[in-house]
């Protein structure tokens, strides 16, 4: 069932499906009322709206409701949150669960909550990760903080110089494609992976 909410006359309405058990019909068949589970209403959180939500409870109730995110939603609440809170909850997380998520994350965003939870714990979980993603990670992770290898990326927006400009914008639509790495196309000669 699709559900439209805040529909204004000049404005599109926001579609939301939903099983029909979630739905509570009234006598001309309106929707009453519809109860998401606690898990799914996070789930369509944006990731700052959950930070937010997060940094006001306690810990223990936190990592609760963290337990009951889809990886890729626990990527990108950690990739919001400040460091305290982002050591916290990881140190408070299965390792199997941080290392599925950490391969979730953007390379250079895991390397720097890898950085912050100490070599030991950051090595374990570095195994416990796809290959591939803890190859680009551990790279990341040779660098400084602060000198240019430790603030790049290793997934940039590079296109061949005959690709187009909806080439180009097709790319950077991609849902999954973080703005920050949206923001700046590279135009290179081949090779045009990173090294």
């Amino acid at each position: 069932i699709h559900i439209l909410k805040g529909q204004r006359r000049l404005r599109r309405g926001i579609a939301e499906t939903v099983d029909w058990q979630q739905i509570e019909l009234d006598r001309h068949d309106h929707v009453i009322r519809h109860n998401p589970s606690e898990g799914e209403a996070l789930n369509n959180l944006p990731a700052q709206d959950l930070v937010a939500e997060l940094h006001e409870l306690e810990l223990d109730r936190r990592a609760e409701l963290v337990r009951g995110l889809d990886d890729d939603k626990l990527a990108d609440v950690l990739e919001e949150m400040d460091d305290a809170d982002r050591v916290e909850l990881v140190t408070n997380l299965e390792e199997e669960r941080i290392a599925d998520v950490l391969g979730e994350m953007a390379p250079d965003d895991a390397a720097d909550v890898l950085k912050e939870v100490g070599s030991e714990t950051a090595e374990e979980l570095l195994n416990l990760m796809e290959e591939t993603d803890a190859e680009d990670v551990r790279r990341l992770m040779t660098y400084e903080d602060y000198s240019a290898g430790g603030m790049m990326t290793t997934d940039p927006v590079i296109l061949d110089p005959d690709s187009s400009v909806a080439d180009a914008l097709a790319l950077v639509r991609r849902k999954e494609l973080a703005p920050a790495l949206a923001a700046q196309v590279f135009i290179c000669r081949s090779p045009l992976e990173t090294p």
